[in-house]
């Protein structure tokens, strides 16, 4: 073997041990820390409470939302819905994959939008 060819082997051999190195780490960690180490449970929205979130995401809920969410019998009110923050940003951007009724807005609004607006019906009681 020439030694070109052991230096690339070395290589080869030395991430996968890299890898398993990290993951041992990682499980030593969560061992000290007296559980496993995990992002946070939930996603909730930074704006919630931001007067000019509110404001924006009012204007944007009018211009996106009114026609499916104050028609009667198309979208449910969202004034009233209990869904977590998370799953508001969820279904906004992918829509309902199981019905037509919601499409993803994905492709119109950045999250920061979806969070304006839902910052919004979260102070509309407020209003």
């Amino acid at each position: 073997m020439y030694p070109a060819e052991r230096s690339e082997r070395r290589r080869a051999l030395a991430w996968p041990a890299v890898g398993l190195l990290a993951a041992a780490l990682f499980g030593v960690a969560a061992a000290l820390s007296g559980g496993p180490v995990r992002a946070q449970d939930e996603l909730t929205n930074p704006l919630l409470g931001d007067p000019e979130a509110i404001e924006a995401g009012e204007n944007l809920f009018r211009r996106r939302c009114v026609g499916c969410h104050w028609a009667p019998k198309r979208g449910p009110n969202l004034f009233e819905s209990e869904i977590s923050d998370e799953k508001f940003l969820e279904v906004v951007i992918n829509g309902r994959k199981r019905s037509l009724t919601m499409p993803p807005f994905g492709y119109v609004l950045s999250p920061d939008e979806v969070w304006q607006i839902h910052a919004f019906v979260k102070a509309r009681d407020r209003l």
